[in-house]
């Protein structure tokens, strides 16, 4: 379940809770979110991105990556086409993701401004971060403890792309 609770800012917070008979209930997820309209950036030159990501990891080998941590994705929910590896300027790898709504699911494009399979398809694209060097599987699975802003400026396409860079932890709850 999902509940929302106003903050002393006006904004609002949202958990994500299961709760099992006779347990208490176990969060999941928690958010700030807010009506703030925020100044679109400048598009990304995607371009200059791919030159900064040369070594490609076609979708194939991506999920069979997933399939091997024991993470198997339905045909909804596999909305990588291919990730890009590259290098920062600190040397930390970080990844370029081509990803497509799934025609499974392309019925579904237009009752969201951020469909759920392209969000979760930005998730699956950290795996770049991880994996071995011959594009296998990292020994575990692991997910991102923290994001820190989603910002949605108004309905996106279902070809796009996400850059995923690592960040320090920066502690706090939101």
């Amino acid at each position: 379940r999902v509940v929302f609770t106003g903050a002393a800012d006006g904004a609002r917070r949202a958990e994500v809770l299961s709760v099992a008979a006779g347990e208490e209930p176990r969060l999941h997820a928690q958010m700030l979110v807010t009506d703030a309209v925020a100044t679109a950036p400048a598009a990304a030159d995607i371009a200059a991105l791919s030159l900064a990501h040369p070594r490609m990891i076609p979708a194939e080998r991506v999920y069979a990556a997933f399939d091997a941590m024991g993470l198997v994705y339905g045909p909804g929910h596999r909305a990588i086409l291919s990730l890009g590896l590259g290098r920062d300027a600190n040397g930390e790898r970080s990844v370029l993701g081509h990803l497509r709504l799934p025609d499974a699911v392309a019925g579904t494009a237009s009752a969201y401004a951020l469909h759920p399979s392209l969000l979760d398809g930005a998730f699956q694209a950290a795996i770049g971060l991880v994996l071995e060097e011959d594009g296998t599987a990292p020994k575990g699975a692991a997910l991102p403890f923290a994001i820190e802003a989603v910002e949605i400026f108004g309905r996106l396409d279902t070809d796009l792309w996400v850059h995923i860079q690592p960040r320090p932890a920066s502690g706090g709850d939101p």
